[in-house]
């Protein structure tokens, strides 16, 4: 089995980050692409047999739905935490096209479906969230000011990087092996950028190694301490629970 992060843009303008590891947790490559063309070229090599990819975007988008159940649910669950999930329909201009997530899944002859079976290897593509894996995975209050919003200097968002890289690394090791030149690359790319464009692009690279860590989390624990919001024919998100989210999400079972 081979573990694929792909945080994919949702229109082919921007660029796309992407990080690939094996079922050691070494990391075998990381890098950015903006295609479709160039990401399966990518993907080509690490999709070719068993795999897990995991994708930040929408990859099940229903027609004639103006928002997505599991995009509610994900919101209702980690609103309170600064993680509520973005609107995906099929009005908006980025899918106008169709959804790009599902048509390179379907390109690579990968199946969709988040449901896992006990043992048995897989050809998968599933679509997951960062910031609600980073809330669970390291028992955050809050999401991480990573990303570019009004009022975010370069500084600030620089300081949010170096404490992601941090957990990140404090997860490092049999599961998940950090100690690669592609991540001391990226982390020194990092360090060294002066304006926000630069940071976007880094970015992009360090939400895949998220999203990688994210498949062999899930891989490894399965629903025991991930959730799969939604359904493969509305739409789902695969992110891991922590304790504040499970219970939250029992509430809402419960109509609570």
């Amino acid at each position: 089995m081979l573990f694929i992060g792909l945080d994919l843009a949702w229109g082919q303008r921007n660029w796309t980050g992407l990080c690939a590891v094996d079922d050691s947790g070494r990391i075998l490559n990381s890098g950015r692409a903006r295609t479709d063309l160039d990401i399966v070229k990518w993907l080509a090599p690490f999709t070719s047999g068993d795999c897990l990819v995991a994708v930040d975007a929408p990859l099940i988008v229903p027609p004639d739905v103006r928002r997505r159940g599991c995009d509610n649910v994900i919101s209702r669950v980690f609103g309170h935490r600064e993680g509520s999930a973005h609107t995906a329909n099929r009005h908006q201009p980025a899918f106008s096209k169709g959804v790009r997530a599902e048509s390179l899944a379907k390109t690579l002859d990968l199946s969709t479906d988040p449901v896992l079976p006990s043992a048995a290897p897989v050809r998968r593509m599933i679509e997951v969230y960062p910031h609600t894996a980073i809330l669970c995975l390291f028992r955050l209050p809050r999401t991480l000011k990573y990303k570019a919003k009004k009022g975010r200097t370069v500084a600030s968002r620089k300081l949010a990087f170096r404490e992601l890289i941090g957990h990140l690394q404090s997860v490092s090791g049999p599961l998940f092996q950090l100690a690669s030149t592609h991540w001391q690359n990226l982390c020194s790319e990092i360090e060294q950028c002066r304006t926000s464009t630069t940071l976007d692009h880094a970015e992009d690279e360090l939400d895949a190694y998220v999203c990688a860590y994210v498949a062999l989390y899930y891989w490894t624990h399965r629903t025991a301490r991930c959730g799969i919001i939604g359904d493969p024919e509305q739409g789902y998100i695969v992110t891991p629970i922590d304790d504040d989210a499970r219970v939250r999400l029992r509430g809402l079972v419960s109509g609570g």
